[in-house]
């Protein structure tokens, strides 16, 4: 589902963004494995261009179920980047 997403929104198969969600779906089931990729994830997706695709694909996107997912990673991005967040309670993230 997420690749056929990621078609309709012209973000290209060798895209930065498109591989960073494929790790962090595929590290769904484990916690601890889960936070680690976050949190390398965000880092790697900090940059310029892939956080600019990121916002573009937050804006775009109308599936009710992948939003939570893209929110989650546009806020990690922004904690990496520095941007305050004062809505946003990382503590308890990932209790």
């Amino acid at each position: 589902m997420l690749e056929k997403r990621f078609d309709w929104m012209y973000i290209a198969p060798s895209s930065t963004l498109r591989s960073s969600f494929e790790k962090i779906l595929n590290s769904k089931t484990d916690k601890e494995k889960l936070r680690l990729t976050l949190q390398e994830q965000a880092r790697q997706l900090s940059c310029r261009e892939a956080s600019g695709e990121l916002e573009l694909i937050k804006q775009v996107n109308d599936d009710p179920l992948l939003q939570p997912l893209f929110n989650v990673v546009c806020r990690l991005v922004y904690a990496v980047k520095g941007v305050y967040q004062p809505e946003f309670n990382w503590n308890r993230f990932f209790d």
